[in-house]
């Protein structure tokens, strides 16, 4: 196994791909309907869960992956306590994830900085590279959550000028600067994203013929959502707030927001049934109209509640936490409380499936794997759709399982979940057999892989499919090679078990 395993060599591999199948088949939780998914069939249904599993069920959702260390953190100060911690965190690294980051130079440089350098390639890999690096080894798992659950509610395509130039800093300044900050704020600050007015074509916009883009995306996709009762006269009117909101050319050498007052449409206009009186404050004041609208309130409940609770958040979770915006002026920690200490949250185990980013940072977390965002994982996030910054469209990333829940995706799951936990994929260097090569039986290694992996232990069915295996490759040429505590956590990786959240 030097290189990406075919599903013709899986099925090779003496006993792997009944084993495979006989996985899929297990019921990670309780009988219900299933979603087919990776290598087998996710049940959405919940157990009553007890505090050990309340635990696991948390981090789950509010980390890329709990590791056994992070467990056992929440388990001996508390859930209550570890959630404050991470809702503490602010936008700066930690000094072992800014050491991480040291390699990525572009990081750190202005837009005109990196049109200038003339190495799109690695400001694309660079950019791409450092979330994962972030989303893997910082501490402040929460706060990387939400970084993403936040760059995909704001979505910019980020990989072809100038957006490329500017994605780095709209990163910085709008997504992880406010990612536990108030949503207002954060709404602010991406209106005035040079990135986002590029993207959705405000930078051009000018009276008396303003480009609608961004006003349409705007209302239907970062504030009030599709159904939230806007018309196409409260986009014109938004259009017209925004004219003259625009970006320092490069030939000025900025590269940052500006306002032209030449451009700008000065008349009276409404939205939303209040009055705009014209001026350069339009734009600012039809931020705020459109941050305290219910219809925000409730559209950012929804999709908050989508990401942590389920694909089809009931109303009562949608009003609670669209009451706790309302309240709070979006506050969003705020909203997580009320979304975790939820009965709904926490009878949603299980109702969550790994999207592809998730999947592959998580297996690289719970191996204790140490690596980057190389190429060839690069090669697998894009052949599972879900690469740093790549969605081409403003809706970002979908986060229900629908969208990723089909069998074209399970080849590369398992094939992914195989190199990492073999130390086959370039770039992340990992040894489970120095970890778990001492064990003393075959029953007894699978356990331990499977509170490492998981958090907890397999349930009987898939433990005994797994024994069985261990015990048959122990002396194959396959096991010399990969060595059982490898193949083993290979495939626990690649079970309907690891692919929820």
């Amino acid at each position: 196994m030097t290189g990406p395993v075919s599903r013709r060599d899986f099925l090779r591999i003496s006993g792997l791909g009944g084993t495979l199948a006989a996985l899929a088949a297990c019921n990670p939780l309780r009988p219900g309907r299933t979603l087919e998914v990776g290598a087998g069939a996710i049940p959405p249904a919940a157990p009553i869960l007890d505090q050990e599993g309340l635990i696991l069920h948390t981090l789950r959702r509010l980390t890329f992956g709990p590791t056994a260390t992070e467990l056992d953190s929440a388990t001996r100060v508390g859930l209550e306590a570890w959630l404050e911690q991470q809702l503490a965190a602010d936008s700066s690294d930690p000094s072992d994830v800014e050491d991480r980051l040291a390699e990525f130079e572009t990081l750190k440089m202005s837009p005109i900085e990196l049109r200038d350098l003339q190495e799109n390639g690695r400001v694309a890999r660079e950019l791409g590279a450092s979330a994962v690096a972030r989303q893997i080894y910082s501490p402040n798992q929460l706060f990387e959550v939400m970084v993403d659950f936040w760059t995909n509610h704001f979505n910019i395509f980020a990989y072809s000028p100038p957006e490329l130039f500017l994605k780095g800093v709209d990163d910085r300044e709008v997504i992880r600067a406010h990612a536990l900050g108030k949503l207002p704020d954060m709404l602010t600050a991406s209106a005035h994203s040079p990135a986002m007015l590029v993207y959705l074509d405000n930078a051009q916009s000018r009276q008396p013929s303003p480009n609608e883009n961004y006003a349409r995306e705007i209302l239907e996709l970062h504030t009030l959502g599709v159904d939230g009762g806007y018309t196409y006269a409260d986009i014109q009117a938004l259009a017209r707030a925004f004219t003259g909101w625009s970006v320092g050319g490069f030939r000025r050498n900025t590269g940052e927001f500006i306002y032209l007052p030449n451009w700008h449409d000065t008349d009276a206009k409404t939205l939303l049934g209040q009055e705009l009186p014209g001026g350069k404050g339009d734009g600012d004041r039809a931020l705020e109209i459109l941050a305290e609208h219910p219809s925000t309130a409730r559209f950012i409940a929804t999709k908050l509640s989508q990401r942590f609770v389920s694909d089809a958040p009931g109303d009562s979770m949608i009003d609670q936490v669209a009451e706790t915006y309302a309240q709070t002026d979006g506050d969003i920690p705020a909203m997580l409380r009320t979304i975790i200490y939820s009965d709904e949250f926490a009878a949603s185990a299980g109702l969550k499936l790994k999207r592809p980013l998730d999947f592959a940072v998580s297996a690289i977390r719970v191996t204790g794997a140490d690596g980057r965002l190389d190429r060839i994982l690069r090669f697998f996030l894009q052949a599972l759709g879900q690469v740093p910054f790549g969605w081409p469209t403003p809706d970002g990333y979908p986060d229900y399982a629908s969208a990723w829940a089909n069998t074209n995706q399970s080849l590369y799951r398992w094939n992914l979940a195989l190199m990492i936990a073999s130390g086959r994929l370039p770039g992340i260097s990992i040894d489970l057999l120095e970890q778990f090569g001492g064990y003393s039986s075959m029953s007894g290694l699978i356990d331990d892989l499977s509170r490492a992996l998981l958090g907890a232990q397999l349930p009987s069915d898939a433990r005994h499919i797994l024994i069985g295996f261990g015990d048959s490759i122990q002396d194959s040429d396959l096991t010399m090679e990969v060595g059982p505590p490898s193949l083993l956590a290979g495939l626990i990786l690649a079970s309907p078990h690891f692919q929820i959240r």
